[in-house]
């Protein structure tokens, strides 16, 4: 939204499921930004400054939700100009999640950029194991995966073992997840798993 509002009017290319996940979760995001813009505005007149501009409104959202163009399916190269191919592979980080195969035809020449944001751990009770980009000349990935292996999500009670002394003490610890689905448990099918192995005992579970 904020590139729409700025004047970009060109194609936004994504995967099928980022389309119908943007029509829900754009709007409900640009909603938040206008509410939270009038909040600010309305103790900012209290003390005469100017009022909070959202960063983009739902009008914006609105607006460029017309500009999304689907690319059908993974592993399908798209043509995006004179030269320039894209494929978009499963990242298996959460639904329409993709890495971006970026191939480059110019004077002769070709090159290849691989791009991606988060990826998925596998193995994974819902969603698919991360594709593996091929022949890449040039990577481009989140630092966060540089220089680690993700953990095994069997490894429960080495996972939460933090928990441990908090449940003792009787303390209630809030974990905090962010999900795509009004199914935790479905959603993140470790808790579940966790709660199975008795990670943490029954009385201090809130799903």
């Amino acid at each position: 939204p904020v590139l729409g509002r700025s004047g970009y009017r060109g194609k936004i290319y994504c995967t099928d499921a980022t389309v119908d996940l943007c029509r829900v979760m754009l709007m409900d995001s640009a909603h938040i930004q206008e509410q939270d813009a009038a909040f600010i505005t309305k103790k900012n007149a209290k003390k005469g400054l100017p009022p909070a501009v959202p960063l983009y409104t739902t009008a914006d959202a609105t607006a460029v939700l017309g500009q999304f163009q689907s690319i059908g399916s993974y592993n399908q190269p798209t043509a995006i100009t004179d030269g320039i191919t894209a494929t978009w592979l499963d990242a298996g980080h959460m639904l329409g999640s993709a890495m971006i195969i970026i191939d480059i035809q110019e004077a002769g020449r070709k090159v290849r950029l691989a791009f991606s944001g988060d990826l998925g751990r596998g193995h994974n009770d819902i969603l698919s194991n991360p594709d593996h980009p091929r022949a890449a000349d040039y990577l481009i990935t989140e630092s966060t995966y540089g220089d680690k292996v993700h953990e095994p999500l069997d490894d429960v009670n080495g996972v939460f073992a933090p928990l441990h002394g908090l449940v003792r003490r009787r303390t209630h610890p809030a974990v905090a997840l962010y999900v795509l689905s009004d199914h935790p448990e479905q959603a993140n099918p470790a808790v579940a798993r966790i709660c199975g192995q008795s990670a943490v005992p029954a009385s201090d579970r809130g799903l």
